[in-house]
Parts: structure tokens; sequence; C-alpha cells
């Protein structure tokens, strides 16, 4: 099995990346950090995760060297176009690589911070499982991404999505 520089490569919109007022961080930042504490203690070790707090991108030099890529879909997500390069780029890279046997699954992840149109989603993305990290409310219907993550919502809804996440990318 081929050694990867990083076991996780977070992809998302640097828009996405804003500090929360009231947690002093980022929605993706705290994502970041309880997605490796929770592989961390799933794994027995501490994931080696990559992402870009500033914009920047990898180089298809460093996503040949990424196990998993998790793409953090938003509107934000779909209309960048470095984030569905990355998407793509990672696709094709996995493709090549040939690591996965038939029947297992993709080295592709979605993670849904806010939901969007599925058809405006790129299409290398189409038929995974989506992990929705979002806050619906049933009685005013609105969609809020999470500013309290351990609220009685945030409980039901983005943490247990959060444990599959992280245990479908122990069991890849």
């Amino acid at each position: 099995m081929k050694k990867f520089d990083y076991d996780i490569y977070l992809s998302f919109s640097n828009q996405d990346n804003q500090v929360n007022d009231k947690l002093k961080k980022s929605w993706i930042v705290n994502t970041e950090r309880f997605l490796g504490y929770l592989l961390t203690q799933i794994m027995g070790e501490k994931p080696r995760i990559l992402f870009y707090q500033n914009g920047e991108k990898p180089s298809t030099t460093t996503l040949e060297n990424v196990a998993v890529m998790v793409a953090i879909i938003s509107p934000y997500y779909i209309n960048d176009s470095g984030c569905v390069e990355d998407v793509v780029e990672f696709k094709k890279i996995v493709t090549q690589q040939n690591l996965i046997e038939s029947g297992r699954k993709d080295r592709l992840f979605k993670a849904i911070k806010l939901p969007v149109i599925e058809e405006l989603i790129p299409s290398d993305l189409h038929g995974l499982l989506k992990y929705e990290l979002f806050y619906y409310d049933n009685i005013t219907n609105q969609i809020e991404e999470f500013s309290d993550f351990f609220g009685k919502e945030a409980i039901q809804s983005y943490w247990i999505n959060l444990v599959d996440l992280a245990n479908d990318i122990s069991n890849l």
C-alpha cells in the first residue's frame, strides 16, 4: 500500500473560512479540529490533515500524496473554480493511482456545510454519500450553519454525521 504524506485534504472555499464572532474560530477550523479528534480516537493516532486557511490550493504533487479528500460543499464551494479544480484533479489522480480494489469506496468524500442543488455540485462528487453538517429547523424551514457545536441540534445532526464521516474515512 502506498504511504501518503497526508491522510486527509480538506477542500473548501476560503469564503467558508470566516471567523465566527461567537467561537473566535471559523467553522472550517472547528470542523478540522473535531474531525482530527474523532479520527485520533478511532484510529489511535493523530491524522495528518492538510488544509489551507488562506485560500492557497495544493499542487498536483501534493494531491498525489493525499490518501483521502473531503470536499466541504457550500454555495461558495460550487462557485469557486479552484475548489472544482481540486475535485477534478484529485479524482484524476485517484483513477491513475488505482489503489482501491473494485467495489471499494472512493477516496473522495462529500461533507455538506450548506446545501446546494445536486446538479450544481461537481459531477465527480455525484453518487457519493452526503454527510450533512448543517441544521434544518423543521418549524421555520430555515437552514443554518452551526455556530454552537455543542447544542442539542448540533448533537442530533452535526456530530452524528461527523462521526459517520470519521468512521467511513477510517474504514477506508
